[in-house]
């Protein structure tokens, strides 16, 4: 393991949540800020009600 390698990765799944998925990633984020070398992946299982969007959002807005 290098030191680039993420030593926590959080993983959430998403499936037309919408309503609570920028919650749920700020949520994670808070708790990512104080570890060292963590990553956050959202999986998006092909949203009809503007998930990804609002992922898109939230990825350009913290881009690491």
């Amino acid at each position: 393991m290098t030191n680039a390698d993420p030593q926590l990765t959080v993983i959430i799944p998403c499936y037309n949540e919408n309503k609570s998925v920028a919650d749920t990633v700020h949520s994670v984020l808070s708790i990512l800020e104080r570890t060292v070398n963590s990553e956050l992946i959202v999986v998006d299982d092909g949203s009809n009600d503007g998930s990804q969007s609002i992922l898109q959002a939230l990825a350009k807005k913290y881009p690491n």
